[in-house]
């Protein structure tokens, strides 16, 4: 979805979206339903996802999980039809998180899973940070602080080709707090100690972030581990105003579980009281079953230890009917999951077969060969008739089947992908890109000269390594013949493709990453 493509109306409406995301869910909504009707109007099943995305994650922020999964799920199949896999991503990443919230460990899993594999295919590396760091609490909370060490350090890999996107300041910061919390949580101060001076480093670097619930939460139970009563009684006084200031606490409901365990611990039951009385109107609903349960589990132990015996006896009546949720829950949830999954196969069959018929390439996105056929042919009688130049180039990547014998088939398709894009940065309206097939590609020229098409092939060199760098791709190189020439009654399309080839190999004698730009066989010189 690019944007800069929309009326100046719906640009300002996707950028409301995104400014008051976590701020004022409500009006996202609205924001969103217009979108929506904008999207439908037009047809754009791009922009349709991003408005039913929105629209699910506000509901998500407001702890409206039926609504969140019913507007999600149908961004899902839009989003997948517009290959918008980012997007697609991250509906899988809320999911997952909803899942975790239900107490559905399976689901979130098997959502971040899905998540996972959008990843590594599209190189999705602020995808990655995001899946990861969730996964990665997951495991925390279930006691595997090793295992989600190591996902921290994946999370690591995808911040380092984010840092410098001010979008998503707030995410290395986040992760970092996570990492610190799980040391804390291994009892081992001094790492602990150390990744807290590079989160304080990291907040002097972007003053503009402010500190969360999540960095206050962290910060006491690192007192608490080094034994500071003084700095601990003046963390816990922070993270109760941070708490009480918090407007959305649906982000926090973690940190306020660890906060509840730990005041237990310490025997401060009035201060469990203040937690659960901030925390009414965010759980106020049946949607959070799992969470509501634990929050219930604190609500008994706060009634015994002050002797309410009936209200207890209450209590437990109301444990036991969050009970029966939760298992109605669990059942919808997979229920949505399982429904969803079959659309998208069925919506990634049809697509194959559209693409196939429309003349797009699966894998890169490029024109196939037979959109290509049929733009050759026309391009080609139109230059002979208005008397113009014409190029055809074949290109391909240098030793490819090496590079799929070193590094595996998925990087291949990782590098003919990134050849891919940098194809597209260079088309234009007189310059035409297609997947020739296997790891060759075609280029037609409409009436350029070959000053035009050498600069036109220096800079595809260029975007193509620029491209390979930041997706820590292999340095690829690529070999280019071209014909240029004015097609006369005598020419048919297949001289100018012979005397490309021709070219082609003659770059590749030349000793490859080269180009060879001719205009008749007698050019080369042999």
């Amino acid at each position: 979805m690019i944007i800069n493509n929309y009326p100046e109306k719906i640009q300002n409406l996707i950028k409301l979206c995104n400014e008051e995301r976590f701020s004022s869910p409500r009006s996202v909504i609205d924001y969103a339903e217009e979108l929506h009707l904008y999207a439908d109007s037009i047809c754009d099943s791009a922009l349709a996802g991003y408005a039913d995305f929105s629209i699910g994650d506000a509901y998500f922020t407001q702890c409206d999980s039926e609504n969140c999964m019913r507007y999600i799920n149908a961004a899902m199949k839009e989003l997948f039809a517009a290959a918008d896999w980012q997007l697609l991503g991250e509906c899988y990443n809320l999911f997952g998180i909803l899942c975790e919230h239900q107490g559905n460990i399976s689901g979130a899993i098997e959502s971040y899973s899905q998540a996972n594999i959008l990843i590594e295919r599209y190189s999705l590396y602020v995808l990655g940070a995001m899946v990861h760091a969730n996964y990665s609490t997951l495991l925390h909370k279930g006691g595997d602080d090793l295992s989600a060490l190591e996902e921290i350090l994946i999370c690591n890999k995808y911040i380092k080709h984010i840092q410098n996107d001010d979008h998503y300041a707030y995410l290395p910061i986040q992760i970092q707090i996570n990492t610190i919390r799980i040391y804390i949580s291994l009892m081992q101060k001094k790492r602990a100690a150390e990744e807290l001076a590079k989160l304080e480093e990291m907040f002097a670097a972007r003053p503009e972030q402010s500190y969360e619930v999540d960095y206050y939460l962290m910060r006491l139970m690192y007192s608490d581990l080094c034994k500071d009563e003084m700095e601990e009684k003046r963390c816990l006084d922070n993270m109760m105003q941070a708490l009480h200031e918090c407007e959305y606490k649906v982000d926090y409901l973690d940190d306020c579980t660890e906060l509840m365990t730990y005041l237990k611990r310490k025997n401060r039951y009035d201060l469990i009281r203040v937690v659960l009385k901030e925390l009414e109107g965010v759980t106020s609903s049946n949607d959070f079953a799992d969470t509501l349960m634990t929050f219930s589990g604190f609500r008994c132990d706060l009634l015994q230890h002050e002797g309410r015996w009936s209200d207890l006896l209450d209590e437990l009546r109301h444990y036991r009917r969050l009970s029966d949720t939760h298992k109605k829950s669990l059942y919808n949830v997979m229920k949505i999951m399982m429904e969803t999954h079959q659309s998208l196969l069925e919506t990634e069959k049809a697509n194959f077969a559209l693409q196939k018929r429309l003349g797009t390439d699966e894998l890169t996105k490029l024109a196939n060969r037979k959109r290509l056929n049929e733009e050759s042919d026309k391009l080609f009688e139109s230059a002979k008739k208005n008397e113009l130049f014409l190029g055809v180039e074949m290109l391909d990547i240098d030793n490819f089947k090496q590079i799929n014998d070193t590094y595996g088939h998925q990087t291949g398709d990782n590098c003919l992908q990134a050849l891919a894009d940098a194809m597209r940065s260079i088309e234009n309206p007189k310059v035409f890109c297609a997947r020739y097939g296997g790891d060759e590609f075609q280029i037609l020229f409409t009436n350029c000269s070959d000053d035009e098409i050498s600069v036109t092939t220096t800079d595809l060199r260029n975007k193509l390594s620029e491209i390979l760098s930041a997706l820590s791709l292999p340095p690829i190189t690529i070999s280019q013949g071209i014909c240029n020439n004015i097609p006369t009654d005598s020419n048919r399309l297949w001289d100018f493709t012979s005397i490309a080839d021709r070219a082609l190999y003659e770059a590749k004698k030349l000793g490859r990453d080269t180009t060879v730009l001719i205009h008749e066989p007698d050019d080369l010189v042999y």
